[in-house]
């Protein structure tokens, strides 16, 4: 993994001698450098499993914190409060805060919480599958059924924010640890079919409470219609993302773009392209479908790892994980691009807690 890493920086630093926008795409390259180093950090941090589980706890805190800000902001009225902080010359730090968003016609409320709804929906689920995962291997039931009071918490917030990626990954993510962990594998169907199920009604109880009782708003579901907006919103929007983006690929086909988004929004006028996959593959061309290639490889191969082995602590996080992986798969289908910093994070303890288990799993066979 670390080896292509480097081959994938060493490559976005040879880019910027074909990118659009040599500063900016310099600074792009910082930014994929911080990323890879918080991947670096977070994937060496571990170094047992008392230490995992305190990492794993101290995560679900900073969840906690973060769902506590969302429901604050959620009651506030739809504002982006924006502060500037100067701290030299040509250099300022702008703190965005993203609260509820609704229309002026009055359509359903939106929980953004600090960041956009798509990225905090992303989030949420992440936060989500560790806890999963703390779920399955806790031995007291106090601790239980404080993690499953914290899992449907944060399943309504996730729902709040009205995401459908968001909504999809969530879905994705629960069948899959639905079908993957062992000790449930078996009830797989009924377990999807009831977990739909409470999903729908979660959804239709927050619609019915929150916008109909406390802010009297008799306005569809963000499921049923889309909010009439300048934020970009859809598929069909983001088609038309992928089309421009190819578009500009003729011009360098096996090259790509140049390192980071500013080269997709240099030749779409758009920020990024609104998906993981295409958002290397237009900026690194043959070598961005070469590291999703890999990605992939190492994804199903390290699942076939621990699909039958899942009788120790590691062993049932790194399904947790492999989980939360699926999901930023399949949100990354429609939204994000590769210098997500958030993305690394999670990728450097999901690799790290892998490494543990795969270890475990060649030491029993010894």
């Amino acid at each position: 993994m670390n080896f292509i890493l480097i081959l994938l920086l060493f490559y976005a630093t040879l880019s910027l001698l074909w990118a659009p926008d040599f500063k900016h795409n310099f600074f792009q390259l910082a930014l994929l450098s911080s990323n890879m180093a918080i991947f670096a950090i977070a994937f060496n941090t571990i170094s047992d499993q008392n230490m995992h589980k305190k990492v794993m706890f101290f995560f679900l805190f900073c969840g906690m914190f973060y769902s506590f800000i969302a429901v604050i902001l959620y009651f506030i009225e739809p504002l982006v409060l924006v502060k500037s902080i100067r701290l030299f010359e040509d250099f300022s730090l702008n703190l965005k805060i993203f609260t509820s968003a609704i229309t002026k016609k009055g359509f359903i409320k939106r929980a953004s919480l600090i960041a956009n709804s798509n990225e905090s929906a992303l989030i949420l689920n992440l936060y989500i599958s560790i806890a999963t995962g703390l779920l399955f291997t806790a031995k007291k039931r106090l601790t239980q059924l404080l993690l499953a009071i914290l899992i449907a918490a944060l399943v309504s917030l996730s729902l709040l924010t009205m995401s459908r990626g968001g909504e999809v990954g969530l879905i994705a993510m629960g069948i899959f640890i639905f079908g993957a962990i062992i000790r449930i594998r078996k009830y797989f169907v009924v377990l999807s079919i009831l977990f739909l199920f409470v999903l729908i009604s979660i959804y239709q109880l927050e619609f019915f409470v929150l916008n109909r009782i406390l802010f009297s708003r008799d306005k569809p579901t963000r499921l049923a219609t889309t909010v009439k907006s300048k934020e970009v919103q859809g598929v069909g929007i983001r088609l038309e993302f992928w089309k421009a983006g190819f578009k500009s690929m003729k011009k360098s086909p096996l090259s790509g773009a140049g390192v980071g988004v500013g080269s997709f929004k240099y030749y779409t006028l758009v920020n990024h392209a609104h998906n993981i996959y295409l958002s290397l593959i237009f900026d690194f061309g043959i070598a961005g479908v070469l590291f999703l290639f890999f990605i992939a490889r190492f994804v199903l191969y390290e699942f076939s790892t621990v699909f039958k082995n899942q009788s120790s602590y590691f062993q049932i996080m790194s399904v947790a994980f492999l989980a939360g992986l699926v999901s930023i798969g399949v949100h990354g289908l429609v939204d994000f691009e590769y210098n997500t910093p958030f993305i690394w994070l999670y990728s450097g303890l999901a690799v790290s807690t892998i490494n543990f288990a795969k270890q475990e799993i060649i030491q029993a066979s010894c």
